[in-house]
């Protein structure tokens, strides 16, 4: 389900993380730490497209994500990656 959505910074680029986790049942924090622990990192604007593909609200995708973020990757990533899904969604 997984799949590689190109390369960043010399790092594989996930994408199919939220379709994994909203079939499978995974939580965000296992994929999220397979995915860090492994050298990758994941398409956050893919996730969030998916997220919303199926239904969910902007707000309801930044609740999910903050907390496996923050374990994984640490406060200051999180803050990153939510102030680029903001203005994702302001654009959309």
């Amino acid at each position: 389900m997984l799949l590689i959505a190109g390369k960043s910074e010399d790092k594989l680029v996930i994408k199919g993380v939220y379709r994994l986790y909203e079939t499978s049942g995974i939580p965000l924090d296992f994929i999220f730490d397979f995915i860090h622990s492994n050298g990758m990192t994941i398409s956050w604007l893919d996730l969030h497209e998916e997220a919303q593909a199926n239904g969910m609200k902007h707000k309801r995708i930044l609740s999910k994500l903050e907390e496996p973020i923050t374990n994984i990757w640490g406060e200051e990533y999180w803050e990153i990656v939510k102030k680029k899904l903001e203005v994702y969604y302001e654009k959309s």
